[in-house]
């Protein structure tokens, strides 16, 4: 995560949270606990990250359009989030409205990444094949996020991951994606780079300080 000392570059954020009727209530409040946390702990505001909330099972459903006030998300998630879960994965659903979202609601010139939790494959692979090439046309990186052992038995295809953000693996369940939250945030972190510090660093840091501004900057373009 970005210290306080740090200015976070801006990026446009998309969680896809998967509430088909294969997680349990109780995983589900702990889904529910791990969204808060990263509301909470992420660098969202207007000049800095914008992040949306996609929730899917049958259908797809935009919980909050990306937006850099915390406040406002946070009250979009008591009101939006579903209290149950229900359905199949239909990924591909979420994956096309997270793009609508991009293009209506994202600013230009800016890194752009979804993040897709899910402990299911896509009940429609070859939908999904074709969301996931329409991700990747647009120029947004795709990060996967895997819940559970049952989800890892059946490998996915490499294609749908972005180069350089390999899928997370959660296999011991909602509790362990709970647990490891700040790795997921610091994957979003990696995704858009940060500035400098804000406070003129010592000459002898300078050149230092150029290359990590350029390796930030080839993450952002991966």
């Amino acid at each position: 995560m970005c210290s306080s000392d740090l200015n976070c570059a801006p990026s446009d954020v998309v969680l896809l949270m998967d509430s088909s009727n294969s997680i349990r209530e109780t995983d589900w409040a702990k889904f529910l606990k791990f969204t808060t946390k990263m509301v909470d702990s992420l660098p969202i505001e207007p000049e800095g990250m914008h992040l949306g909330i996609i929730e899917y099972n049958n259908e797809a459903k935009l919980v909050t359009p990306l937006l850099g006030h915390k406040g406002e998300i946070h009250d979009k998630l008591s009101k939006g989030l579903s209290k149950f879960t229900q359905g199949a994965t239909w990924t591909d659903k979420a994956l096309n409205l997270a793009l609508v979202d991009i293009e209506t609601h994202g600013r230009k010139g800016i890194p752009k990444m979804i993040i897709l939790l899910t402990d299911g494959l896509p009940s429609n692979r070859a939908d999904a094949d074709s969301a996931f090439a329409a991700v990747h046309a647009a120029g947004v990186d795709m990060q996967i996020v895997t819940i559970g052992f049952m989800v890892n038995l059946i490998p996915l295809t490499p294609a749908w991951s972005s180069r350089g953000f390999p899928p997370l693996k959660m296999s011991a369940g909602y509790q362990q994606l709970l647990d490891r939250a700040d790795e997921v945030g610091d994957t979003i972190m990696r995704h858009c780079g940060t500035m400098a510090p804000t406070a003129t660093p010592p000459p002898a840091v300078l050149a230092d300080r150029k290359s990590t501004r350029l390796n930030s900057s080839h993450l952002c373009n991966l």
